[in-house]
């Protein structure tokens, strides 16, 4: 356990993920567990695939897309079936292109992991072709694409939804350990899913705007009302809050320090609390404010904000 901060320990143990004994034994089985989701999913025909399209790439340069196209459908047809290939491949491509928008808020998602992680699929060949150079640095960008892959295809009925890797970020940031990451993040996305799934029913997305909503117009009427005035209903502001537990609008920094507490509650209503305090801070300038100076003070990535949300935290 010594390889672990005190900061992954606890959320580790708030999650439900840690036992009450036998804790190097069931971290030693869980390794185990993962590392036979990687041989199996990661280890498969795709990488196969992705070795000989990548000799017939470099072994010739002046190819077309066209002939790149039918060797590859020749290749892939080999060795599985061509449609679930390119189910597979398009669940990659989402998730790479998803990833390219994390790194301002995620920065050290660049650094180097310990983890040698091989690329799949051929998302973009023309970058590869004039990139290639015969190794691959991983980083911890790379653990989390590779982390969201396996959990996309262990959850077909959910697969990956964008800001999905936004909830991953933070969990990689603090826990570290890719074993660990994979099924705390599981664990979070147990309590987060139905946002994901179910954006207009009762149990999804709609319905915690709806309910943060009512808080509002019940807490803060004064603030609801003006803001009903502007044209708008507050919720609509944070739905990418609500969704990334804070991940895409905050530093990460400031996110691991909310999580610290959200993770033993509620998450919603800690999201509420947070959002509602910011809010009431803000009531004279939000009261005051015509529909320009709203947006400028309601937008989390305002250095105000940040400052505010840190005041709040410390109370």
């Amino acid at each position: 356990m010594n390889i672990y901060s005190e900061r992954a320990i606890k959320w580790m143990k708030v999650l439900g993920y840690l036992p009450s004994d036998g804790i190097n034994q069931f971290l030693g089985e869980m390794e185990h567990k993962y590392n036979q989701y990687i041989m199996d999913i990661t280890k498969s025909d795709e990488m196969l695939i992705f070795e000989q399209l990548s000799k017939y790439t470099l072994d010739n340069q002046a190819q077309t897309k066209q002939q790149f196209e039918e060797q590859k459908i020749k290749t892939v047809s080999s060795y599985m079936n061509i449609e679930q290939y390119q189910k597979n491949e398009q669940v990659y491509r989402m998730i790479e292109i998803d990833n390219n928008r994390i790194l301002s808020k995620c920065e050290f998602l660049n650094n180097s992991c310990n983890y040698k992680i091989e690329q799949l699929f051929y998302t973009d060949n023309d970058f590869y072709k004039q990139n290639y150079n015969g190794v691959q640095n991983s980083t911890k960008l790379d653990l989390l694409k590779r982390i969201l892959y396996i959990y996309s295809l262990l959850h077909p009925n959910i697969g990956y939804i964008s800001g999905m890797n936004y909830i991953l970020a933070p969990i990689i940031k603090v826990i570290q350990k890719e074993a660990d990451c994979y099924f705390c993040f599981e664990l979070v996305m147990e309590k987060q899913k139905h946002l994901f799934l179910q954006p207009d029913n009762e149990k999804g997305l709609q319905a915690i705007m709806n309910r943060f909503d009512e808080l509002i117009n019940n807490q803060e009427s004064q603030i609801f009302k003006h803001i009903n005035q502007l044209g708008f209903v507050p919720s609509h502001f944070f739905v990418g809050l609500f969704i990334t537990l804070f991940t895409s609008y905050l530093d990460i920094e400031i996110v691991i320090e909310l999580w610290d507490n959200m993770l033993a509650q509620e998450y919603q209503d800690y999201q509420f609390k947070i959002i509602l305090e910011m809010l009431r801070v803000l009531r004279d300038k939000i009261l005051k404010s015509n529909i320009n100076q709203f947006l400028e003070l309601i937008t989390l990535k305002n250095e105000n904000q940040v400052n505010i949300i840190k005041s709040i935290l410390n109370k």
